[in-house]
């Protein structure tokens, strides 16, 4: 389109018809019959474009074929520059990119007061709310998980906010708890530890959970819970964590011996 311009300039001629004037003139003499340029067509206009911008590659082409030694070598460090300013640009504006969305890593204490700001008018992001207590039970195992989180999930925002500053009246035994919100809208609640894997939860698992939710962009592909199946030698029996898929018994196994 850029060689295009050199010709048709930054518009396109625009199509204009005859009068009824200027044909009545013409009909009887008075003007020379009138002839209107009709206006390119697209693909004629993206054909010239093109044509133009093959012309321009040859005649470039030819030139450094006629070049000599000294010429070629300047032209190569003009390319060499222009890749690198080129490359050094996309990196710098990658870099911005990448430091506008990863603008947290903690998990950030908020009051009441805060709250409405921090996470029901955050927009274009994720936050992670964890409602919590001191002393509960799972309380501090899920705060050291989020803390783990937060610090590799960096363009999600984790909140912490002590339950009752949250929602008064919120009863102990929901705890923790983590709400997920998105643009004012709860995208999901993880009520207690049971809604991972009990005592036994661990950052996988919450992981796992939030990614579900596309809180987190997270890489994992399994459940960290669910058994993996494995391959067994040449793919003839599949085992889960040691135990045989199928039925399988020891008088099989001695059959094989």
């Amino acid at each position: 389109a850029v060689f295009a311009r050199q010709m048709y300039g930054n518009q396109k001629p625009e199509r204009r018809e005859t009068t009824e004037w200027e044909d009545i003139q013409v009909k009887f003499g008075n003007f020379a019959p009138i002839t209107i340029t009709r206006a390119p067509t697209d693909r004629e206009y993206d054909a010239d474009a093109q044509e133009i911008k093959e012309i321009v590659e040859e005649a470039k082409k030819m030139q450094l074929e006629n070049a000599s030694l000294d010429e070629l070598d300047e032209f190569e460090d003009e390319e060499e520059e222009k890749f690198l300013r080129e490359l050094r640009e996309k990196r710098i504006a990658e870099m911005k990119a990448q430091a506008s969305r990863e603008r947290f890593g903690e998990l950030m204490h908020i009051s009441e007061p805060e709250y409405k700001t921090e996470v029901t008018d955050a927009k274009g992001m994720y936050v992670v709310v964890f409602l919590t207590k001191p002393g509960l039970p799972g309380c501090d195992t899920m705060e050291s998980h989020l803390r783990t989180l937060a610090k590799k999930f960096k363009s999600t925002k984790f909140v912490t906010i002590r339950s009752e500053d949250a929602i008064r009246g919120y009863p102990d035994k929901n705890l923790p708890t983590i709400l997920v919100y998105k643009d004012s809208d709860v995208k999901g609640q993880f009520i207690t530890l049971n809604s991972f894997a009990g005592p036994s939860t661990t950052a996988d698992d919450v992981e796992w959970k939030l990614a579900q939710l596309k809180a987190i962009e997270s890489d994992m592909e399994f459940d960290p819970r669910k058994p993996k199946i494995k391959f067994g030698g040449g793919g003839a029996a599949s085992r889960i964590r040691g135990t045989t898929i199928g039925a399988y018994s020891d008088d099989e196994e001695d059959e094989d011996d």
